[in-house]
């Protein structure tokens, strides 16, 4: 807050006051001191903003002998915060049918570790499920792929869906 008071300041705010050049007629206008009252001159904290990322991902390893070897096919979820507050992730998984939940409790030791505190404009986590697993989801359960949506739980209580379902076909 702090902060936001001497930038404030530098731009000519003062409390609730602007004083600055008359182009900026915003509010209640003093004629005779050239003032202008405020509202806010200060956007509002928007707080986390979460948007969630699906893929295929398959790793690609490097031999000793300078060749490559893949590895197994993942579905990849990548949750990216474009918020102005950090929010920790605690949870993930896969919505199915019939307000069921697939658990991820223990991911790739490669993956983004839970829980997880994302800032703004920090790197993606990254949370994987091999394509298997869904795989067998679907042919034991008979549930179609586009039943699968990618989920996080935040520490706030907050779900945030995938727009869309699993990659697969």
């Amino acid at each position: 807050m702090a902060e936001q008071r001497e930038f404030a300041a530098r731009q000519g705010v003062v409390g609730n006051t602007f004083n600055g050049p008359s182009a900026l007629q915003v509010g209640n206008h003093n004629q005779q001191e050239n003032r202008f009252h405020i509202a806010s001159y200060l956007p509002a904290p928007v707080g986390p903003r979460i948007t969630l990322q699906v893929s295929n991902s398959i790793p690609v390893y490097d031999l000793p002998d300078g060749s490559q070897d893949l590895g197994d096919h993942f579905v990849s979820v990548e949750a990216v915060n474009t918020g102005d507050q950090p929010i920790a992730i605690t949870s993930w998984g896969i919505e199915l049918p019939g307000d069921r939940r697939m658990f991820v409790t223990r991911g790739e030791n490669w993956a983004t570790p839970l829980p997880h505190v994302l800032a703004p404009g920090a790197p993606p986590a990254r949370f994987l499920i091999r394509a298997d697993e869904l795989r067998r989801v679907e042919r034991e359960q008979r549930i179609p792929y586009t039943q699968m949506r990618p989920y996080i739980g935040l520490a706030d209580g907050t779900v945030v869906r995938a727009d869309r379902s699993v990659p697969l076909a």
